[in-house]
């Protein structure tokens, strides 16, 4: 195949231009290069420059208008081009991410629906704003989040059941997890899920990922190097890892990075765990048990009811996160054993959790169980015994 001439190429270059002349560039505080893209009249998405999301879109764009894929010398040309502008132009800068942003002294949480609506939590409260203002990461994957609304009297608890979650400090660490998720920085903690088969861990992880940041695949398998592992993190709020049966030397490092400072995460051990977890992993986590559910219930019934009562629970978290925003510094200044940041946040929130400050303190502070059984002391009798052999 013959390439295009020189003056095709210039057209489409021109062309391109002027599709993504739509777009506004900025810098994230982190020195990434951003494109707010149009969605609808009313909607909007952040795209790094040099993601796939984003040739995604020029491409879409492009041939809905001519009737033909553009050559990848000149999306190349125009991508370079906008890297550019977004660096040494006169681009602004600002927070970008998936599902949750800083704001002025607020947290801004992405309901990513077709209005482009979010919520506002402040020190005061929380209300629901218009989104298009914030440069929200949106990808395929990202799911819808309802209304939150204004939490009943035993919400928290019904969760609780729902999750098959034991009450005391399992629950405790569970409300820790989703609490401290709702801080727009880190350091988060690591939830691990542990039990049995047939303990509903799987289940309770995707309704907890759902809770907070849904998408059409909630859990995946732990990937095989650090470098998929950043792609999934730069994509998504939550980071959710199903069946995990041990976590490779390579990806402790990457772990905990992320868990430092871009996303919480979920660990889901399968059954069949029989490694002792990195010491870089345990120091950062929150360690949940289930038990045998008294009762066993159908998916669909399960589903059904996490949806009636997720908007109240939504509610109760930013009423969490409201509480901990006006409280955070009276805690910061205090001293922990471990998990310092999520503690001294999830203390502020003790009210509206409807949890103790003792309660909280214990469950984070005491130190993690082995999952594998310590190695049995040999004998020194039998070993005198096997040396006279």
């Amino acid at each position: 195949m013959h390439a295009p001439p020189k003056f095709r190429r210039g057209e489409q270059v021109s062309s391109l231009l002027e599709i993504a002349a739509v777009c506004s560039l900025f810098r994230s505080h982190r020195g990434e290069h951003f494109a707010n893209v149009p969605q609808s009249a009313i909607s909007t998405s952040a795209y790094p420059l040099n993601s796939l999301d984003f040739k995604a879109w020029m491409v879409n764009r492009y041939r809905n208008e001519t009737n033909a894929p553009p050559t990848a010398h000149a999306l190349r040309t125009v991508l370079h081009t906008l890297q550019a502008q977004a660096q040494f132009g006169q681009t602004g800068e600002a927070p970008a991410g998936p599902r949750l942003l800083p704001g002025n002294q607020t947290i801004v949480l992405d309901l990513a629906d077709s209005e482009s609506r979010c919520v506002e939590i402040s020190k005061h409260g929380w209300e629901p704003k218009d989104g298009v203002a914030f440069a929200f990461q949106r990808g395929s994957d990202t799911g819808q989040l309802p209304a939150p609304a204004a939490s009943e009297t035993g919400t928290l608890e019904s969760l609780r059941i729902l999750l098959n979650i034991p009450a005391g400090p399992s629950w405790t660490r569970t409300l820790t997890w989703l609490t401290a998720a709702m801080r727009p920085e880190g350091p988060y903690p690591i939830l691990i899920l542990r039990g049995a088969s047939g303990t509903g861990k799987s289940t309770a992880a995707r309704m907890l990922r759902s809770l907070l940041d849904p998408a059409r695949t909630p859990l995946q398998t732990l990937p095989n190097t650090a470098n998929q592992m950043q792609k999934v993190a730069e994509q998504q709020r939550i980071l959710a890892f199903d069946d995990v049966h041990r976590i490779p030397t390579a990806l402790t490092s990457s772990l905990a990075k992320i868990a430092d400072e871009t996303a919480p995460v979920i660990l889901v051990l399968s059954a069949d765990f029989k490694h002792e977890l990195p010491d870089a992993i345990n120091r950062r986590a929150l360690f949940v048990d289930l038990a045998e559910p008294p009762r066993l219930r159908t998916l669909f019934s399960l589903r059904q009811a996490f949806e009636a009562l997720q908007p109240q629970v939504l509610g109760a978290l930013c009423d969490a996160a409201s509480q901990a925003l006006a409280g955070f510094e009276q805690y910061a200044e205090q001293t922990y054993t471990r998990l310092a940041d999520s503690t001294a946040w999830t203390l502020a929130a003790a009210t509206a959790l409807t949890l103790t400050e003792t309660e909280i303190r214990e469950a984070i502070a005491e130190i993690p169980i082995p999952h594998s059984p310590p190695r049995p002391i040999p004998d020194p009798r039998k070993r005198e015994a096997t040396a006279e052999l």
